[in-house]
């Protein structure tokens, strides 16, 4: 749990105050942060890393990667060219060069750092992608398939790399190729929220509501006290189903939420969008008389204010 990785924490840092150049530690620290998803930190301590072990490829590897995502390009170059010095027959590096420098507008040399990467590792991810990018970018959509078709061992099914089909099914107009991919990828990774949404869109877009309602109500389902998901197919049935329809619903996962604050918060909000200022006005009091948390009962108390404000009945 997170007091495990707390206390983990402290145990690391307490062993880097007692000798600050102690390896062991600060890779420890690194992972940590790392599956925190703190990266500021992680990338604190893999700078540390890098600073204590002149040979060590991957964490430079790991700073380049960072850089690269954040959008700065000239730092993850830096990383990958000292990568480079250390060990110039990485195909991970030339990959990573390759990807840098495709970012940056300079094609031919990140085709020929790709290429350098391929003969090295050959099927490898990093470098087809960045081949397929270039193909992609040239419009030859067939082209940049064909080249995600050659990857090869378990980044075959790599997430990653299904999304970049995805995109160029969807750029060529193969739109029930691209919503069968990403249904399937939101069926293998039900956690991931910007699947979901993804595919959401996808659904909102063509028109599918059935397939929207179903994708958000077994979002709503799978946790009741996920107030959020529950809240998004109310939103959503308001528009697509008409106020009857969302109004059930929302009285319903109400009535089975494990916490019900949101939901009355909610309801109160529906009435007063839909010109039932009275029933929401009897929801809120109810919020301020029964509820036992004071920060709901301040939540609503201001609610109720701002209500009488709009419609000028100052006497509270």
């Amino acid at each position: 749990g997170k007091n495990d990785f707390a206390r983990a924490r402290i145990e690391f840092r307490n062993a880097i105050q007692l000798k600050d150049d102690f390896l062991p530690a600060w890779r420890a620290i690194a992972s940590l942060e790392e599956k925190q998803q703190n990266w500021p930190a992680a990338n604190a301590a893999l700078r540390r890393i890098a600073n204590l072990d002149p040979k060590d490829i991957d964490t430079r590897l790991q700073l380049a990667t960072m850089a690269l995502f954040s959008g700065h390009f000239q730092e993850a170059l830096e990383w990958a060219d000292v990568a480079n010095l250390i060990d110039p027959a990485n195909a991970r590096t030339h990959a990573l060069r390759a990807a840098t420098l495709f970012k940056t507008g300079d094609e031919t040399t990140a085709l020929q750092e790709a290429r350098r990467s391929l003969e090295l590792a050959p099927g490898n991810k990093e470098a087809i992608t960045v081949l397929a990018a270039e193909r992609f970018a040239h419009e030859d959509n067939d082209g940049a398939l064909q080249l995600l078709g050659t990857i090869t061992g378990n980044a075959t099914d790599d997430p990653g790399v299904e999304l970049f089909r995805i995109k160029i099914y969807q750029k060529a107009g193969e739109l029930d190729q691209a919503e069968q991919r990403l249904r399937n990828l939101v069926e293998r990774y039900p956690q991931d929220q910007t699947l979901s949404t993804q595919l959401l869109q996808f659904y909102l877009a063509r028109d599918k509501k059935d397939q929207a309602e179903e994708l958000l109500r077994r979002a709503a389902d799978a946790d009741t006290r996920n107030s959020a998901a529950g809240l998004a197919l109310v939103g959503f049935l308001k528009d697509a189903r008409g106020e009857a329809t969302a109004r059930r619903e929302l009285v319903q996962r109400l009535k089975q939420a494990a916490d019900p604050f949101p939901y009355k918060m909610a309801l109160a909000e529906f009435d007063i969008a839909t010109g039932h200022g009275e029933a929401a006005e009897d929801q809120l009091k109810a919020i301020v008389k029964d509820d036992k948390a004071p920060d709901h009962v301040k939540a609503a108390q201001l609610r109720l204010a701002q209500l009488y404000v709009a419609t000028k009945r100052f006497a509270l």
